[in-house]
């Protein structure tokens, strides 16, 4: 034996041996005799990170006809598989490794030794088992082959397809140290140790495997599950899928851009997604715009059809011109795309978790520098212009967000994915595994210059085919370790082809894979972002919501303990349960529309409307960002003629949402009409009615009657006529027509009708061609008078106009069409003694404007003298003859006369102080500016004739009254009282120093009191003080003495 220290512990019993051969071994084949007790404390703990012990269970199993002893103890035998526990307890408390664990393979290379561990694992930790063994060859010098099994279902690990082996070959006395992944999670809580031996040549004597050592470390970070954009960039109601997946509590979303996807758009998205608690990850692809100038230039027209196949391209990519080539993208014009949609993202008040730039850049689709079949070029140009998108990339996403990561291109089944997939042939020039090789040059293709210095993290998609899901693992695994990078890798999509999974087996499948990647523990994975190929086509039915945000089957992936172990976040409080509300929607209810209408409204929210979907008959049709007015145009052609309903939905950056709707009849069929008179053909002339038949399916809104092509009116309602005047055509030929609109605004307009106008040229007829006015000199004015105009000529239209300069005379009207009558009105005013004369001339035109013959007519107005002698009567109405007069006193007067009163005229002591020329006839007299005694008022009123009678009164204006105040002087006790002042007016007190001290109003009675105060209310100072009784512009001053 060659391995002296593994013999020396074996033989001195420090080491454990399973020996499995064709008999039972005893402990007289060199076994150590031992208790199951010694097992218990000589077997080592399993610690965490941390020191603290791990609870674990130990199970044997036989080889198939075998039999297992122990210190001579049978564990089992006859070939049953009933396994029997051996429990690895703590011995002392001390935290030794596990050591001196022996197991004997079996001499066929079919048979194998298991041993199970179930460890109970913190479920947020990955770990790692590291296992140093040794060979002992009893018997051989052949080599033996060992596997080392992890996962799978006992007792059959060999078998389980979705077990991860790693082996390794060793010769007698060599050690191994293995590290095995015990995956990202514990699904079946425990992982098998199976051995199997395989050595040439072969022999009849056991080999003995010594599990030297074997410790349990912490292994990479858990993954973070999420969705890759699910069905939201091609929702009509994108708010209510991100509410669904909100729903699920995902962890992560994924969102890509589109096409000229608006920045505000994706801002808008990301904001309802932030606000309910999910980490984002924008993917933004180079688009038309980010190319340089010549876009046609740019597409590989080599890869239009598989080799032999004659499949066109557009089968395999959707599209016919062929692959943009990324070599072609401008970098400076991507970065500026970039940093429109994380400047939206920062207006908005959010900012993105991660950004991933590109979209599998390794597969021709989406990169025509790509072979498919023959390579068009080198792929150097090709990695070094991702390598400049990643370096302008950085520092944008860096300052938006510092904690955000930047992630590469998501590869197209790396590892395992090539292109000769799509072709028989792959050509001379065929590069395997494009997107691992990509990736590799990104650290090369510069001197002194690593791309990957740019990113936090490797992307790649995972989409095995039907039986393939246990490639998965293999696959990442495998590509991982070739790149040799130490950044996490980042699954931003992985799924399954909707044509390749139906849905009676998506979830199992979904299930299958995810167990597959139980085996990745030794990769750190950052996210894993579920995505399927779901377009909302027939057939398609694998997303995790609906367009309706309904989930779907696979939805419980994310609920469903036995799939989804890792740890998710809490979902978040709500902040913001209110919500938002649709202040206006246009059309109104009841509106008749066709073609395409602008629907609006108007949201509002008590934090902030987030987006508006407009629904037509409840089913959305768009969404967009909201803002103060959102609208959304939509063709109402694509909806049948009826009532509809069209409507908005507003959500908030919570979810929150308001829906409303109003009923619209949708009308887009063409209405018809014709025209029923007057006959094609037919001469007319004169008024002549124009009437029209209109139809409509929904409903006749109006009609324009046209001439010519000029519109002269619109009906509205039955009967749908017009009276033509022909008058205002010139004679000769007309085309009548007439357009039809329905309530929707459609339209249509009828055949025309030909017609001839035939107007004859009228005939000018005035009666009189005199006139004559009579009146007397002040007398009131003579009644009008009438002038007649007419047409003698039938079926003509006569225009007529009447002109003259006479001031004293009114002419109405003074123009007109067809007969009339005009009055005349003569005006005596400011008018002479005898004759006055005037001539008016009535012009006639006929429609056409050809002027006829005028007629003149003689216009007379006599003035005589008045026959008016009567004078006015007059009297007083107030004051009463002799009375006493103060103040101002109203003089009223009644003046009457037969013909009527022109004025009145008022004297005071013979001169004329006022005139009023309408009743009532009054003058208001201050007789404050009169001296008193006795004075004489007269009156004389007139009438238009001059006649005149006058009549006088005699009024007295008694002696002012001295002002006196009492008591004079004035103590300061009581209450300083004046009188003999004027009623009505006020007083003010000063001091000798002219400063006012108070003012003070007088009462009707011409008294006013005073209570010796300033208008401070602080009492008067002792001393002379100086009154002044003010009434109008009379004033009267006397002294008081204050005496304290």
């Amino acid at each position: 034996m060659r391995n002296n220290r593994l013999i020396q512990r074996w033989l001195t019993g420090t080491g454990l041996i399973l020996a499995f051969s064709g008999s039972a071994v005893s402990g007289g084949a060199g076994l150590p005799s031992q208790s199951l007790r010694t097992l218990y404390d000589q077997t080592a703990l399993v610690q965490d990170a941390q020191g603290n012990p791990l609870p674990t269970e130990w199970e044997l199993f036989p080889t198939t006809g075998g039999t297992v002893q122990w210190g001579g103890v049978n564990l089992s035998s006859g070939g049953t598989t009933t396994p029997r526990p051996i429990h690895v307890t703590y011995a002392g408390g001390r935290a030794v490794p596990m050591s001196g664990l022996v197991m004997v393979p079996p001499p066929s290379a079919t048979n194998f030794t298991k041993l199970f561990f179930h460890p109970v694992l913190d479920p947020a930790t990955t770990w790692e088992l590291e296992v140093t063994m040794g060979l002992l060859d009893t018997g051989t010098t052949g080599r033996v082959h060992v596997q080392v099994v992890v996962g799978g279902d006992r007792p059959n690990a060999l078998d389980d397809p979705w077990a991860v082996l790693v082996s390794t070959t060793m010769a007698a006395g060599d050690t191994r140290v293995l590290k095995v992944p015990l995956g990202l999670w514990p699904l079946r809580n425990h992982f098998v140790l199976a051995l199997q031996t395989s050595k040439t040549p072969s022999n009849t004597q056991p080999d003995l495997v010594v599990l030297e050592d074997a410790t349990l470390v912490p292994g990479p970070a858990r993954p973070e599950m999420g969705i890759a954009r699910s069905n939201i960039n091609w929702s009509p109601d994108p708010a209510k899928v991100i509410n669904g997946i909100a729903g699920l509590n995902p962890g992560w979303l994924r969102n890509t851009t589109g096409p000229g996807t608006p920045p505000v758009r994706v801002a808008a998205e990301l904001a309802q997604a932030k606000a309910r608690g999910l980490k984002v990850l924008l993917a933004i692809l180079p688009e038309r715009a980010d190319f340089n100038d010549n876009y046609l230039r740019t597409l590989n027209p080599n890869v239009y059809e598989y080799e032999n196949a004659g499949t066109a391209f557009n089968s395999l990519c959707g599209y016919t011109q062929g692959s943009p080539k990324l070599s072609e993208v401008d970098p400076v014009k991507f970065a500026n795309r970039l940093a429109a949609f994380l400047q939206a993202a920062e207006t908005a008040g959010v900012h993105f978790d991660a950004v991933e730039i590109g979209n599998e850049l390794d597969w021709v689709c989406f990169n025509g520098d790509i072979p498919l079949g023959q390579i068009p070029g080198p792929l150097d140009s090709s990695i070094r212009t991702y390598g400049k998108l990643l370096e302008k990339a950085y520092p944008l996403v860096k300052n938006h967000n510092p904690s955000a990561s930047i992630v590469t291109f998501g590869m197209a089944n790396a590892g395992t994915f090539q292109e000769s997939t799509y072709v028989t042939d792959p050509g001379p020039n065929y590069v395997a595994d494009p997107g691992r090789n990509f990736i590799l040059r990104l650290a090369t293709i510069d001197a002194g210059k690593n791309y990957l210095d740019f990113v936090d993290g490797i992307g790649t998609h995972l989409y095995p085919g039907v039986g393939r899901s246990d490639r998965m693992a293999k696959m990442v695994l495998g590509t991982a370790r070739s790149l040799g990078v130490t950044k996490p890798y980042w699954v931003t999509e992985w799924g399954f082809r909707s044509d390749l999974y139906p849905a009676s087996s998506r979830y199992q499948d979904i299930r299958k894979t995810i167990e597959g990647l139980n085996s990745m523990g030794s990769v750190p994975v950052r996210t894993l972002l579920y995505y399927s190929y779901d377009d909302l086509t027939p057939g398609h039915p694998h997303n995790l919501v609906d367009a309706s945000g309904a989930r779907l089957p696979e939805a419980g992936m994310f609920e469903d303990p036995g799939l989804n172990p890792y740890p998710r976040p809490a979902p978040p409080t709500p902040v913001d349960a209110t919500p938002p509300a649709v202040n206006g929607m246009w059309p109104g209810a009841g509106s008749a529309i066709a073609g395409r209408v602008l629907l609006k409204a108007n949201p509002t929210d008590n934090v902030r409307p987030n987006w508006v979907t407009f629904t037509v008959d409840g089913q959305p049709a768009w969404s967009m960002p909201a803002i103060a007015t959102t609208t959304y145009s939509w063709n109402s052609a694509s909806a049948t003629d009826g009532l509809h309903t069209v409507g908005a939905i507003v959500y908030d950056v919570f979810g929150n949402s308001v829906s409303t709707a109003v009923t619209v009849m949708v009308d887009n069929g063409v209405p018809a009409v014709s025209i029923l008179q007057p006959s094609p053909g037919a001469s007319v002339w004169g008024s002549v009615v124009v009437s029209a038949a209109p139809t409509d399916a929904m409903g006749v809104g109006s009609v324009v009657f046209l001439v010519n092509g000029v519109a002269k009116a619109t009906a509205t309602a039955a009967p749908y006529e017009y009276a033509w005047p022909t008058s205002a055509v010139v004679n000769g030929p007309a085309v009548l027509t007439a357009r039809v609109y329905d309530r929707a605004g459609n339209s249509a307009l009828s055949l025309p009708v030909a017609v001839t106008v035939a107007n004859r040229v009228p005939a000018l007829a005035v009666t009189p061609l005199t006139v004559d006015f009579a009146g007397s000199l002040g007398d009131t004015n003579p009644s009008p008078k009438s002038l007649s105009i007419g047409n003698s000529v039938a079926g003509s239209t006569l225009v007529w106009t009447v002109t003259g300069s006479i001031p004293w005379l009114t002419v109405f009207p003074s123009s007109g069409t067809g007969s009339g009558t005009v009055s005349l009105s003569a005006n005596l005013s400011g008018q002479g003694l005898g004759l006055q004369t005037g001539t008016l001339t009535v012009t006639a035109l006929d429609i056409n404007g050809a002027a006829g013959s005028p007629a003149m007519v003689n216009v007379n107005l006599v003035i005589s003298p008045s026959l008016d002698t009567t004078p006015p009567l007059v009297s007083f109405t107030a004051p009463t003859p002799g009375a006493r007069v103060t103040g101002t006193v109203f003089v009223a007067i009644s003046a009457t006369d037969d013909r009527g009163v022109q004025g009145v005229v008022f004297f005071v002591d013979g001169v004329s102080v006022s005139t009023d020329t309408a009743p009532p006839f009054a003058y208001a007299w201050d007789t404050t500016r009169s001296s008193p005694g006795v004075h004489s008022v007269l009156v004389q009123a007139y009438d238009a004739a001059g006649n005149r009678t006058q009549e006088t009164l005699r009024v007295s204006i008694p002696p002012q009254e001295k002002p006196t105040a009492y008591p004079n002087p004035y103590r300061g006790e009581g209450t300083m009282r004046f009188s003999g002042l004027e009623g009505g007016s006020r007083i003010k007190i000063f001091t000798s120093g002219g400063r006012l001290v108070a003012e003070l109003p007088v009462d009707s009675d011409g008294q006013s009191a005073w209570e010796g105060q300033n208008a401070g209310g602080l009492p008067a100072a002792s001393g002379v003080y100086l009154v002044a009784a003010e009434s109008g512009k009379a004033r009267r001053t006397f002294k008081i003495l204050i005496q304290r």
